[in-house]
Parts: C-alpha cells; structure tokens; sequence
C-alpha cells in the first residue's frame, strides 16, 4: 500500500504572487492549502510566548515538534491559526512576527524540525454538513519559505 499523499510546492522570492496562486490551485483542486512560511512565523510566536530566544537552535529544535498547530478553514475562505489552542492569526501575520521567522529560517536544524512537522499539521476544513472535521493533509499544497 502506497501511504504517500500528493503534494505540490510552491516556492520563489518574497511578493511574486505564489500566495494567490497556490490559494486558486487548491481551490482548484480541492486540496488542503499549507503555507510553510506560517511554520517559521508559528515557532517565532511560540518561542517568544515561552522566552526561547531566536537564535537558541537547539530550544528552537525541541519546540517544533511540541507546539499544537492547526489551520481552520472558514466557510467564508478565511483561515484561523491555532497555536496550543489558542487563536493566533493576527499575530502570526504581523510585520514583526515576519522578521523573526527570517531570523529563524536561516537556521537549519529549525528547517529540519519544521519540514519534519509538515506531515503533521491539523487542517480543519468546514465540510457540506457545517460540522468541522479534523484531518491530517491527504493532498497538500505548499507554499512559501523552504518548500
């Protein structure tokens, strides 16, 4: 039995549109839509609410794999981001979450942790019935840092 899900990546500089298109293509297909640059910017959110230092990579290393993520899908297209079950979507997008989830991709044992994780991560989409259902990615679309 073949356990491999398809998956698509998406990668390239910083403000060329690979958001809005791996968005329609997903749409498109059906898939479940994982940005991977929200990763690093959900290990920087992490690290500073537990006073783990950016450039400490071995803490950095420990805590990827123990932060609960998950990504819900609204019935209006938006998304949510869930971080230890609390609502964090603001303050994943924000301007300075960017530039310490920079500082954080350069490290790579921090890339080898969050690559790792990707197979991992919750996305709830809102399915016909309106009840969400929680499933692990069975075909992905990826896109941004480190893809």
């Amino acid at each position: 039995m073949n356990n491999r899900i398809p998956v698509i990546t998406i990668d390239g500089p910083s403000g060329t549109g690979k958001g809005t298109v791996a968005r329609l293509l997903a749409e498109s297909l059906g898939w479940h839509l994982l940005d991977s640059g929200a990763l690093y910017r959900l290990l920087a959110v992490a690290a500073r609410d537990r006073g783990v230092g950016l450039g400490d990579e071995l803490r950095l290393q420990a805590l990827a794999p123990a932060m609960n993520i998950r990504f819900e899908q609204a019935y209006d297209g938006g998304e949510h981001i869930v971080l230890d079950g609390r609502e964090v979507t603001d303050r994943v997008r924000a301007e300075t979450t960017g530039a310490d989830a920079s500082q954080l991709a350069v490290l790579p044992g921090v890339r080898r942790a969050l690559i790792e994780r990707q197979p991992q991560i919750h996305v709830c989409v809102p399915p016909l019935t309106r009840r969400v259902r929680h499933a692990h990615l069975s075909a992905a679309l990826q896109y941004g840092r480190k893809v």
